[in-house]
C-alpha cells in the first residue's frame, strides 16, 4: 500500500520458539523450531496461528514437562514453552505435607523441588529444598506448611477477647469474639477472623449501656451483724442518713463479737438494679467462744480483726460447751504469744491467757478448740498502740476534752472530743468526732460568723430586718426625703453586709406653676 511502511522484528525465546511481531504491537503467528527429544504434530509443523493449539509429542524415555495444553496467544506460547524431560533422570513429586502442593508433577535432573502452600499457610523453614539427582531426591523434605500468624488482635477498652472453638493461637482460621464488661455493650460486629496474616473486620468498641440507675432500700437491723457502707469503718450502716443507697454502693458485714459468733451468708454485697447481690448475712454461735475482759478498749475492723489498745492487764478466755465432755485447748500461732492455763474455778472446759500488759508482739491468730479437735474457732487479734494526732481548734472556737484523754499530744483510740464556737459564731461541721484506728471519724469543723454588725437606720430613715447571716434588711426614708444607695442589704456568711448603708437626703422643692400665671 502506498504511503505506508511496515517494520517487523524477529524474537527468539529459548532455543526453539520464535515470534514474528509487528513493532507497532500487532502480533502475527507463532513460529517454532525443533523440539529436542520430541516434535510437533503433524510432523514438521512450524507455524501456528494466533489462538491455535500446539500439539507435540515426546520420544521414548521422555515426557512432557507439564501435563497441560499449549496454544499460540499473540505470538507467545501459553502457558509456557513446551519441553520434554528425561524420565530416567527426572524425579516425580514426593508425597507432601498437608496444605502443600508441588509446582509440577516431575522435576528434571538438577532441579530443586518446587512447592507452595495453600492460602493462609507459609513454609516453616528457610533450609534449601531437596534437589533431583539422577531420578532421586538428595534429601528428605523437612519443610511444612504452617498457618500464618495474625498476632494478638487489638484490644478494645472495657472488653475481653475469647478464642472460639477451632484453630487456636491467633493463626490463620482462628476466630475470636469480643465481649464487654458489665455496664457496657458492643458496637459493630463482635467476632473477627484471622485470614492470611490479617484480622478481618475492624476492632469493635464498647459503649456505656444506657440504663437508669436504681436505688436500693437500706437493709434493716440484723441481730449481731455490723455493716459498713463502702467498707469504711467510720461509716456504719446504722448511722447512714438516708433510706436508700445509690447503685454501686457495697456493704461489708461482720459479726459484732467475732470471738463468739461466725458470719454466714455474704460478707460483701453490692447494690445493683434496685436490689442487693448475694445472700443476707447472719451471725450464728461459734462452736467455741473467745472473750475478752478487764475493760480493754476493743474495736473490730470491717474484716473481723479484733483490735485491742493495751492499757493494762488483760484476760482472754477460751470456752467450749459443757456438753462436749472435752477439755479446752487455747493456743496462738505467734511464738511470742502468751500461754494459756486452766483455772480451778472454771474447770477443764475453760482456758485463760493472762497478759500483763499486752504488747504488740502478742498479735496473731488465737484458736480455741476441744482436745479432740471436733470443735474449733479462730480469731485474729491485733494489739496495737493506736493514737490520733491532736486536732487544731477551729478559728473562733475551741476543743472540749473533759478527761484529758491524750498522751504526748496524741489521743488514744476510742477517744471522743467536742468542738464549740465563740459567741456570735456557729459551728459548721460535726460537733463530735472519735479516734478510730488512727484517724478521726470526721474533719475538723469551722466556726462561721453568725451575725453581721448591727445596722442603725440612716438619719431621717427607717430599717426593717435582722442581722443574722442570711437575713436581709430593707432601708426606707421619711416623707420629704429620698434614698441614695441600695434599699436591700444582705448579711453574708463572711459577716459583712452586701452593700454600704444608704442615706436619706432632702428632696428639692418642685416649682409648680398654675395655668394663666
Amino acid at each position: 500500500m502506498e504511503g505506508k511502511s511496515y517494520h517487523y522484528r524477529f524474537l527468539c525465546i529459548g532455543l526453539f520458539l520464535c515470534l514474528f511481531q509487528n513493532v507497532n504491537g500487532q502480533t502475527s503467528r507463532c513460529t517454532v523450531r525443533r523440539l529436542y527429544s520430541g516434535g510437533f504434530l503433524p510432523d514438521g509443523k512450524m507455524i501456528y496461528n494466533n489462538g491455535e493449539h500446539m500439539t507435540f509429542y515426546c520420544n521414548d524415555g521422555y515426557e512432557r514437562e507439564h501435563d497441560t495444553r499449549y496454544w499460540c496467544d499473540s505470538g507467545n506460547a501459553v502457558p509456557s514453552i513446551p519441553n520434554c524431560i528425561n524420565t530416567a533422570r527426572s524425579c516425580s513429586a514426593p508425597d507432601l505435607q498437608v496444605h502443600m502442593t508441588p509446582s509440577r508433577p516431575r522435576f528434571p535432573h538438577g532441579m530443586l523441588l518446587g512447592v507452595s502452600c495453600e492460602h493462609g499457610f507459609e513454609l516453616s523453614t528457610s533450609q534449601e529444598l531437596p534437589r533431583c539427582h539422577q531420578g532421586r531426591w538428595n534429601r528428605p523434605l523437612t519443610a511444612t506448611c504452617q498457618r500464618v500468624s495474625c498476632g494478638h488482635p487489638a484490644n478494645a477498652s472495657h472488653s475481653t477477647i475469647e478464642i472460639l472453638p477451632g484453630v487456636q493461637g491467633y493463626l490463620h482460621g482462628t476466630r475470636v469474639r469480643y465481649s464487654c464488661s458489665d455496664g457496657w455493650e458492643i458496637e459493630e460486629t463482635a467476632e473477627r477472623e484471622c485470614v492470611n496474616g490479617q484480622w478481618i473486620g475492624s476492632t469493635p468498641e464498647c459503649r456505656p449501656r444506657v440504663r437508669i440507675a436504681r436505688l436500693c432500700p437500706r437493709p434493716g437491723y440484723i441481730s449481731r451483724v455490723v455493716q459498713y457502707v463502702n467498707g469504711l469503718e467510720t461509716n456504719h450502716l446504722a448511722t447512714y442518713p438516708h433510706d436508700e443507697l445509690p447503685e454501686g454502693t457495697f456493704l461489708v458485714s461482720r459479726c459484732s463479737l467475732p470471738g463468739e459468733y461466725v458470719l454466714r451468708g455474704s460478707a460483701n454485697r453490692t447494690c445493683f438494679d434496685g436490689g442487693w447481690t448475694g445472700e443476707q448475712p447472719r451471725c450464728v454461735n461459734a462452736a467455741t467462744r473467745i472473750s475478752f475482759q478487764n475493760n480493754q478498749p476493743l474495736e473490730v475492723r470491717s474484716d473481723g480483726t479484733i483490735v485491742i489498745h493495751p492499757r493494762g492487764q488483760l484476760y482472754i478466755y477460751c470456752r467450749i460447751p459443757y456438753y462436749s465432755n472435752a477439755r479446752a485447748i487455747f493456743e496462738s500461732d505467734n511464738q511470742y504469744g502468751p500461754t494459756a492455763e486452766y483455772w480451778d474455778n472454771y474447770g477443764p472446759s475453760t482456758m485463760v491467757m493472762s497478759l500483763n500488759t499486752p504488747r504488740t508482739s502478742h498479735s496473731g491468730r488465737f484458736t480455741c478448740r476441744s482436745d479432740d479437735s471436733t470443735l474449733s474457732h479462730t480469731v485474729h487479734v491485733q494489739f496495737a498502740e493506736i493514737y490520733c494526732d491532736s486536732p487544731t481548734a477551729p478559728t473562733n472556737g475551741e476543743i472540749q476534752d473533759y478527761d484529758n484523754g491524750w498522751r504526748h499530744e496524741l489521743y488514744y483510740m476510742g477517744k471522743e472530743i467536742t468542738f464549740t464556737c465563740n459567741d456570735d459564731y456557729t459551728l459548721n461541721g460535726a460537733r463530735r468526732m472519735t479516734c478510730v484506728f488512727g484517724e478521726w471519724s470526721h474533719p475538723v469543723p469551722t466556726c462561721k460568723r453568725a451575725t453581721c454588725e448591727e445596722l442603725h437606720p440612716p438619719t431621717h430613715g427607717i430599717k426593717m430586718g435582722g442581722n443574722r447571716v442570711g437575713d436581709s434588711v430593707l432601708i426606707g426614708c421619711n416623707q420629704g426625703y429620698q434614698l441614695q444607695g441600695e434599699p436591700f442589704l444582705d448579711c453574708q456568711e463572711s459577716g459583712n453586709w452586701s452593700h454600704p448603708l444608704p442615706a436619706c437626703v432632702a428632696q428639692e422643692p418642685v416649682d409648680v406653676q398654675t395655668p394663666g400665671t
